[in-house]
């Protein structure tokens, strides 16, 4: 029976995208993580293995479409000058 190779890199950016969710809310330093995450997840895309690969691109999707939201809703309500 063939044993297949894990998937560090889907897993790693699985993991860092979930963890820039939290950290995002208190500090800046989610962003960074995020794209991090974003980048591992996308290389996770090309191995054997790709369900926490698949899981952390859609959470980085998930979050990067918040983000716009959050800057919009931001941009559209600041008081006028």
């Amino acid at each position: 029976m063939e044993e297949k190779e894990m998937n560090i890199l889907g897993i790693l950016g699985f993991v860092l995208s979930v963890f820039s969710l939290f950290i995002a809310v208190k500090t800046t330093l989610g962003y960074p993580v995020w794209i991090i995450g974003m980048v591992f997840s996308v290389v996770g895309l090309s191995k054997e293995r790709k369900g926490f690969a698949v899981a952390g691109v859609i959470i980085s999707f998930i979050s990067l479409i918040a983000f716009f939201v959050l800057v919009t809703f931001l941009l559209v309500n600041l008081p006028k000058i």
